[in-house]
């Protein structure tokens, strides 16, 4: 499967796991994990992302045994082609149901704080369309432009970091005071956050590297996540008391907000132009899938074509959900159906290929 203007590099797949995990949940993830872990909220992001790595291991064995096939096009191997053909389909709809949060969630954030007049529907189209237009090409140019656009992130700690000056230490104390079920709540909150790494599934094929390698990019990138998840709720822990964090959805905007330069003001709005880059490639990457999905079942896989259909169904179903409380209610279902498509679905097929012996035959790896 792999040619040579469709293949992407390991140094390239590090960046593009990074920007599939890095997405809207970043804004409100200290409030979030708060509500359960409260100043030992960092624990749960730390034992999220060490759950992500044990998951990260599992998609990584199951793909290494169809080296050359997508998650698509093994899962029929697998589970029979009835049974796969369905598997594929939830797929399509999770997929597709992300790209749906994302989209409302970024609108949401969009109206909050900076675009507050502009009317839904001109936020819902230039968001799609962007998505469209980038996740119409191959992987590699998909991968490029995360590659590109990564140096952000490292802007987006250096100015995050301008709240060091005013933390106070004492509100993570007293650590590991919080009781083990409140933590993994807390944990649960936080790998909602750090989904996108199943797109291994989809991208394995199209990756030039050897096995080894892949596991271990996509391992460091999932790790450097965490890293980048854990400094921002320490510092938005030190700079908040423990009553405020519970009352402020998005306190890394509010915590910027705060902060003034003699030559910048607004820092939040400078972050959020940031964090709109890193949206986008965690949209597009969604949307991506979502079509090399459908294209599954229609226009021999040409996701070119699929992809016209799922922008303008994702358009058109933008306007469905309006109020707050049934956004808040479909991303909590998304987040607790997420555990069958990053986790059950990869490990029952794991298990049932290599119980009956399914292996992709004559293969270097």
């Amino acid at each position: 499967m792999k040619t040579e203007n469709k293949t992407i590099s390991p140094f390239q797949l590090y960046f593009t796991i990074m920007q599939a995990q890095i997405g809207v949940g970043l804004l409100s993830l200290p409030f979030a994990v708060h509500a359960y872990a409260k100043q030992d909220s960092w624990i749960s992001v730390i034992i999220s992302g060490l759950t992500v790595q044990l998951f990260i291991v599992i998609n990584f064995l199951l793909s290494k045994r169809f080296p050359t096939k997508t998650f698509s096009q093994f899962a029929p191997l697998i589970a029979g082609k009835f049974l796969g053909g369905v598997i594929n389909l939830l797929y399509i709809v999770y997929f597709f149901a992300i790209c749906y949060l994302i989209t409302l969630l970024s609108v949401g954030v969009l109206k909050d704080w900076i675009l507050a007049y502009t009317p839904n529907w001109i936020l819902y189209f230039l968001i799609i369309l962007t998505g469209y237009y980038l996740g119409r090409e191959n992987i590699r140019i998909i991968a490029r432009f995360n590659t590109f656009v990564s140096a952000f992130i490292i802007l987006f700690v250096v100015i995050f970091s301008g709240g060091l000056t005013d933390i106070n230490y004492r509100f993570l104390f007293p650590m590991f005071h919080t009781n083990y079920l409140n933590l993994l709540k807390g944990a649960h909150a936080s790998l909602v956050s750090m989904i996108g790494f199943e797109s291994l599934l989809f991208i394995f094929p199209y990756i030039n590297g050897e096995s080894k390698k892949i596991v271990k990019t996509t391992l460091l990138a999932a790790g450097t996540t965490t890293i980048l998840y854990v400094f921002f709720v320490v510092i938005t822990t030190m700079y908040f008391s423990p009553a405020e964090i519970l009352v402020i959805p998005e306190p890394i905007l509010y915590l910027l907000k705060s902060l003034t330069y003699q030559s910048i003001e607004r820092l939040d709005l400078l972050f959020l132009s940031f964090w709109l880059i890193a949206m986008i490639s965690s949209f597009v990457i969604y949307l991506y899938l979502t079509s090399k999905s459908v294209g599954k079942f229609l226009h021999k896989g040409d996701h070119k074509k699929t992809i016209n259909y799922v922008a303008a169904l994702l358009f058109i179903i933008s306007f469905t959900i309006q109020r707050e409380s049934t956004i808040t209610v479909f991303s909590d279902l998304l987040s607790k159906a997420s555990y069958i498509f990053i986790f059950i679905i990869p490990s029952l097929l794991l298990f049932a290929s290599i119980i009956f012996k399914k292996k992709e035959m004559n293969t270097n790896e």
